[in-house]
């Protein structure tokens, strides 16, 4: 039982870690690639020579602190919220830095990434002199502020230190991490076409564009596009193209509702499932009542020279000449209208 425990403790510790790696993934990469630095003079920082008496040339390395613009100027090498970079001693007081690393294990270019991008950096590069023997001495401060956004970049820019002795070149360029969009990459779309959603991605916005036969971006695209003539009231659909009719729809499209039972096909109609509306000169509880049957026929329901009037009530006048009498009768035949002979005298 112990040892299932363990295994449990070992199996969730490496789940947690999974999901916190999910949680920080990075959305974009600040790309930062040293060219050249200069210190013509080979001062230091207090304007002194950087070996004293002798003059020679400093032994410089350099560490490298990414801010964000507008950060107070100082050089703090503990205040590097956006990640740090050091070296070891990397070249005397002019040359260009490595194509493919500035120092053993700092690349170059170097690259700093986060989870949104807050428009601008402040990049601090704090110069020392490497002494053997003793401490190491300050060369400059030098700081390197831009404003970029994703999918641009700086090229091989001049900075100017604090001392005005030192100069770096830089070169910088900003993109979001894949399926990251926006102007702070914080924008996540990955374009996709399974039963998660049917959608691409916008190449500036990752704004989620649903594919052809599919809607509802907000929902990721999982509502289909049903038939063009599908009425949205009666019918609905499972996939693309389809017109499948809800209960009491009926007919193409299933634009035509089921009236309640016994209504009358002639007389009734409805407008959602199970009403019956009388149509126009037709009454009762199921419509099956007709106020103008003459006028439905021609010659009205009579034979054999009988004429017929309608009274307005669903009733029936017929109306029969016998010679030498006028004989008016009158017939309440519901639903059906049938005429019968008048009575012999």
């Amino acid at each position: 039982m112990r040892d299932w425990r363990c295994t449990q403790t070992a199996i969730l510790l490496v789940t947690v870690t999974f999901l916190q790696f999910q949680t920080v993934e990075s959305a974009y990469q600040l790309r930062v690639r040293a060219h050249r630095y200069r210190n013509s003079d080979s001062r230091l920082s207090d304007d002194s020579s950087c070996d004293g008496f002798f003059g020679g040339q400093c032994e410089n390395r350099f560490n490298f602190c990414m801010r964000g613009h507008g950060a107070s100027r100082d050089n703090n090498w503990n205040n590097c919220p956006r990640g740090s970079f050091t070296t070891g001693e990397v070249g005397d007081d002019d040359f260009y830095f490595g194509t493919y690393q500035i120092y053993s294990g700092v690349p170059n270019p170097m690259v700093f990434s986060g989870t949104i991008w807050e428009g601008g950096f402040q990049l601090l590069v704090v110069v020392y002199d490497e002494d053997p023997v003793g401490s190491d001495d300050h060369v400059d401060n030098v700081y390197a502020e831009e404003y970029l956004s994703p999918g641009h970049s700086i090229s091989q820019r001049e900075y100017v230190g604090q001392s005005e002795n030192s100069r770096i070149t830089f070169s910088f360029s900003l993109s979001c991490n894949t399926n990251y969009y926006g102007s702070n990459c914080n924008t996540y779309c990955r374009a996709t076409n399974d039963n998660l959603g049917h959608y691409s991605c916008h190449s500036s916005t990752g704004a989620k564009l649903c594919l052809a036969g599919w809607s509802n971006p907000s929902g990721n695209c999982l509502t289909p596009v049903c038939a063009s003539n599908c009425n949205s009231a009666g019918g609905y659909c499972r996939n693309p193209g389809q017109c499948l009719c809800r209960s009491g729809w009926t007919g193409i499209g299933c634009h035509q509702c089921q009236p309640s039972s016994g209504c009358s096909m002639i007389g009734g109609f409805c407008n959602v499932p199970g009403e019956c509306i009388c149509r126009e000169n037709y009454f009762g509880a199921h419509c099956e009542v007709d106020l103008i049957p003459c006028d439905r026929n021609a010659g009205g329901p009579c034979s054999q020279g009988m004429l017929c009037t309608n009274d307005g009530q669903g009733a029936t006048y017929v109306t029969v000449q016998l010679a030498p009498l006028m004989w008016n009768v009158k017939l309440n035949v519901i639903p059906i209208h049938v005429c019968i002979n008048p009575p012999v005298l």
